[in-house]
C-alpha cells in the first residue's frame, strides 16, 4: 500500500476534508503524502516541530499553526504514554464555520486529519488515530 492510499482512505471517511502524513527522518519533518491542493500539504518543518515540542503550555496559550492556519488546542494527549498519542484542535473562528483537526503520532510519523466545517471532532479523530495506530504497529 502506498502512502497516498492512506490519504485516500482517510478522505473517504464522512466529514473529512484534508489529510497529511509526515515522517521524521534525520531530525527533519517531511511530508510523505497529502491531499492535493489543500491546506495541510503546506505544513512546514517548523510547524510540525512545534506540534511535537515538549513545551505544551505554549501550544495552549498561543495556539497551533499548521499550513498557515491557526488552531486552538482542545485536548492534548501527545505525550500521554497511551497506545495512540494525539492532539485535538479546532480552527479559530465561529464554531459553525470552523473545522476540527486531529494530529496523531506513530513512532516516526504524524497523521493529521482535518474535518469539514461544522462537523464534530470525532470526524477527524477516528481516521487520524486509526491510521496512526496501524502505522505504529508497522513500526512507522
Amino acid at each position: 500500500m502506498s502512502w497516498q492510499s492512506f490519504i485516500d482512505n482517510m478522505l473517504a471517511y464522512e466529514g473529512v476534508s484534508d489529510a497529511v502524513i509526515a515522517g521524521c527522518q534525520d531530525g527533519r519533518w517531511h511530508i510523505w503524502a497529502a491531499a492535493k491542493d489543500k491546506e495541510l500539504c503546506k505544513i512546514t518543518h517548523d510547524e510540525l516541530s512545534n506540534l511535537v515540542s515538549t513545551n505544551r503550555e505554549q501550544l495552549f496559550s498561543n495556539g497551533l499553526k499548521l499550513g498557515g492556519v491557526k488552531y486552538f488546542m482542545l485536548r492534548d494527549a501527545m505525550f500521554s504514554g497511551e497506545e495512540c498519542c494525539y492532539v485535538d484542535a479546532r480552527e479559530k473562528g465561529a464554531e459553525s464555520q470552523t473545522s476540527p483537526l486531529t494530529a496523531a503520532k506513530g513512532n516516526t510519523v504524524l497523521v493529521i486529519v482535518k474535518g469539514k466545517p461544522g462537523v464534530h471532532g470525532s470526524k477527524a479523530n477516528v481516521p487520524a488515530t486509526n491510521t496512526a495506530l496501524h502505522l505504529k504497529r508497522c513500526n512507522y
